[in-house]
């Protein structure tokens, strides 16, 4: 060890650094000028190759004692910590200088004089000793970031799944489906791909689910060590293979299809495994964008069949179980979503079911429930600590069942059914008729039905037995069977808005509004002005047993294909953004009085929700014979619409005119808009005098830019009749054999107007549409198709509600 006396200036040569403060202190008695008074750090595990002293000489060899002055003192960096080398006496620490602090009469120094101090320095390692290099906890954990997001080549895959166990764990896999909705809906994948075996298993991962079939398909053409590694990775999961048959695919040539076709074949020959309902086929540099409870969604929609009444009410995110716990291509804890049902009781009181399955109150379970959440987070130790305390909590929960009286009796909404029309004299199948289209077999008894004074006079509701009904508002709601709550909370939380253009047919009316009534909705009625007087009274009455249904303050006399139709619907518009502090509500849904839907409003809100923001209605390039509508003006004569020769001047705005539909999803972004914005009244003041310019206003309003909602004008966001989800019309122009090029079969009810009257063998059609809607029914026409409708959505919903209600929610 050698020792210096500190008199001057410490400068140290090689890896041993003297620290300094930004800031000159006052200069040192004994010369010290680091800024620091007395003090001189270094660094703690550096070796030192030279020292030297200015001003200051060797110490005699009598002044190497080992021991240290009790003024001296280490200084190191803020954070660091000093390696220790037990020194000759245990209290010297290598690689540690220490410095002179003037307290009175320095050792060995006289007052005012020089202290030493002794400096340890390491000794200098040989060249084979390999010097140990420590990064900053920030780059360490730059560098493992880096390296979980390192594409992962075939080598890699391959060594990962040689423990299949632990690669599905590790790379954070599925191991069941998160959701009932998922498990019954199983879908088949077909993934064709040649290169970046990373992708490949990033994109299986993110479409996983353990109910779902995944062919790969592996051009024949690819690398031995592709080809090895992704059959390694199929291998993992007993639903995903690689295809028997390998094409070498060409680019714009038949083995493309070719590779479809060997997985479509494979996969419908394993469809007695996992009975799935779509296929999807995919290359390998795709990635899904939507979660898979929201891609079974929408072809649930597609294809008409989705069991509302056996999906959960909504997703929350929560932690994660402890099979996916970790994502390894991002940092932190994973949380995924899980399903979470409605609480039956709706309160925090005694536990209580409508069923024979016991639900435990929300304050219970969600007790247990963060009990489990902490013991997956605990170490083993206190793991076994916690044991207790959760064994204490369920033996509590034990002894509280012995108190708890389980209902068996019906469901709480069982009173929201619709009866079965018919009776025991005429039965009617309803059930028949809209899911399996048995009309043959149910159409003598319904023609008979519709013959009997008692059928005619519930299916007639007329203004003045409406207007008797509502006399008692309570009444009416509970025997008419509208809703008082809403039956999820999914549909609660969006709120829709409605306008309804009404001018006759009272019972049709108000059969609509019962089908769409939801309290959390908000309705504005508009009723001609040129309607009958007793109709108009029906209809106030009708609206003034409902806080959230009212008759437009402004009614218009509408004139079919006039201006007076869209001022119709401007008028309920400024009255519901109006009331929307009321209802905040999300989309504004315009419809006539012979609308009907076809979804559930569980389904519609759903659909509203995959919308996410965007609007919803046709809107195309007009053909050459529509555009004399607005290059010419029309007047208003009567009950018709005149052309007359003035040429109009083009409209204000720089986008083109587009035609479409008098019909509408929008949000309630874009009401507002229409209702404010400058451009928007211009292009209303302009399409005043033109002919319908309810179908070209709102589509053109759809297409200009900074609307909200909106899409581009460009042609390949061009919206037809039957791509916009607001209703489902059958034109006479259109229908005929589905299978010789027409667009739809042909209508079993009648025509009016070049438009489909919907007789019961529409109804399998219908329900099968993705349209929310349909125009138009009429009970005069066929009286039947109302009824099945009506009671096809209401028991629809019911169903799913009484299941809901009659499950425990672990998660909730």
């Amino acid at each position: 060890m050698d020792v210096f006396r500190l008199d001057g200036r410490l400068q140290v040569n090689g890896r041993l650094q003297v620290g300094r403060t930004s800031s000159g202190g006052p200069r040192d008695p004994d010369g010290l000028d680091d800024g620091t008074r007395g003090t001189v750090t270094a660094a703690t595990a550096a070796p030192v190759h030279a020292v030297r002293v200015r001003g200051g000489r060797r110490l005699r060899d009598a002044d190497r004692a080992p021991r240290r002055s009790p003024h001296c003192r280490p200084s190191l960096p803020e954070g660091a910590e000093p390696e220790r080398s037990g020194g000759p006496s245990g209290e010297e620490e290598d690689g540690l200088v220490w410095a002179v602090e003037e307290r009175g009469r320095p050792e060995g120094g006289r007052p005012g004089g020089r202290g030493r101090c002794r400096v340890d320095l390491p000794r200098r390692p040989s060249r084979a000793t390999p010097r140990r290099w420590r990064a900053p906890p920030s780059f360490v954990r730059t560098v493992e970031f880096k390296r979980r997001l390192r594409p992962q080549d075939e080598g890699g895959l391959l060594n990962a799944t040689r423990d299949c166990a632990a690669f599905r764990r590790a790379r954070g896999y599925a191991a069941s489906p998160l959701s009932r909705e998922e498990a019954d809906f199983p879908v088949a994948y077909s993934v064709v791909a040649h290169h970046r075996v990373d992708m490949l298993e990033r994109l299986l991962r993110a479409i996983y689910a353990p109910q779902n079939l995944h062919c790969l398909h592996v051009d024949a053409k690819s690398p031995r060590a592709y080809q090895q590694a992704a059959r390694s990775l199929a291998a993992c999961f007993p639903n995903v293979f690689v295809a028997r048959r390998l094409e070498a695919v060409v680019y714009a040539s038949w083995s493309r299809v070719q590779a479809d076709l060997n997985c479509m074949r494979e996969l419908a020959e394993r469809a007695g495994e996992s009975p799935w309902r779509y296929f999807v086929n995919l290359c390998g540099l795709d990635f899904p964008i939507k979660t898979n409870p929201e891609i079974l969604r929408h072809q649930g929609r597609e294809d008409g069949n989705d069991s509302s009444g056996e999906e959960v009410e909504e997703e929350v995110s929560l932690e994660a179980p402890s099979q996916h716990r970790k994502a390894p291509s991002v940092g932190g804890p994973a949380r995924i979503l899980l399903p979470r049902l409605i609480d039956p009781g709706g309160g925090d009181g005694g536990s209580s079911s409508s069923s024979s399955q016991l639900c435990l109150p929300r304050p219970t379970r969600g007790a247990v429930c963060s009990c489990r959440r902490a013991f997956d987070e605990m170490s083993w130790f206190k793991k076994i600590a916690a044991l207790g305390v959760c064994f204490l909590v369920g033996l509590a929960v034990s002894i509280s069942f012995i108190r708890v009286k389980v209902s068996t009796g019906p469901p709480a909404t069982r009173h929201l059914q619709m009866p079965d029309i018919g009776g025991p004299r005429f039965p009617v199948d309803c059930e028949a008729v809209v899911l399996r289209g048995d009309v043959d077999d149910v159409a003598s008894n319904a023609a008979l039905l519709a013959l009997t004074v008692e059928f005619r006079k519930g299916a007639n509701l007329d203004e003045g037995g409406l207007l008797n009904a509502t006399r008692d508002c309570a009444a009416f709601r509970r025997e008419r069977r509208y809703l008082a709550s809403p039956l999820s909370r999914e549909e609660a939380d969006f709120p829709v808005a409605y306008s309804v253009v009404a001018h006759h047919r009272v019972d049709m009316l108000e059969r609509l509004l019962r089908a769409i009534y939801a309290p959390q909705n908000l309705y504005c009625l508009h009723v001609d002005a040129k309607s009958p007087r007793a109709y108009q009274q029906a209809a106030r009455s009708l609206a003034a047993c409902f806080p959230n249904v009212f008759v437009a303050r402004r009614l218009e006399a509408v004139v079919y294909a006039s201006w007076s139709r869209v001022q119709a619907d401007l008028n309920c518009m400024r009255e519901l953004a109006e009331r929307a502090a009321e209802r905040p509500w999300r989309y504004f849904i315009n419809l006539c009085g012979l609308d009907f839907p076809i979804k559930t409003n569980l389904e519609i809100v759903r659909a509203l929700r995959a919308l996410r923001g965007a609007n919803s209605l046709e809107s195309t390039k007009p053909p050459g014979y529509k555009r004399r509508r607005w290059e010419y003006r029309h007047e208003v004569e009567g009950d018709l619409v005149r052309l007359t020769d003035v040429r109009k001047s083009p409209p204000p705005i720089p986008s083109p005119v587009f035609a479409g539909s008098a019909y509408m999803v929008v949000t309630r972004a874009f009401v507002e808009h229409v209702l404010s914005d400058p451009a928007a009244r211009a292009l209303m003041e302009w399409s005043n005098d033109t002919y319908s310019p309810d179908e070209h206003l709102w589509a053109t309003l759809q297409r200009m830019p900074g609307v909200p909602g909106a899409a581009p004008w460009h042609d390949v966001h061009d919206a037809t009749c039957l791509s916009a989800i607001v209703r489902a019309v059958k034109w006479s122009a259109f229908q005929g054999d589905v299978a010789q090029g027409a667009a739809y079969p042909p209508c079993r009810g009648a025509y009016v107007r070049q438009i489909c009257v919907y007789g019961a063998g529409d109804l399998p059609w219908l329900v099968r549409q993705r349209q929310l809607f349909a125009n138009k029914f009429d009970t005069a026409v066929d009286p039947v198709a109302v009824h099945c409708l009506e009671w096809y959505l209401r028991n629809r919903a019911v169903k799913w509600a009484d299941r809901m209600q009659s499950e425990c929610s672990y998660w909730d």
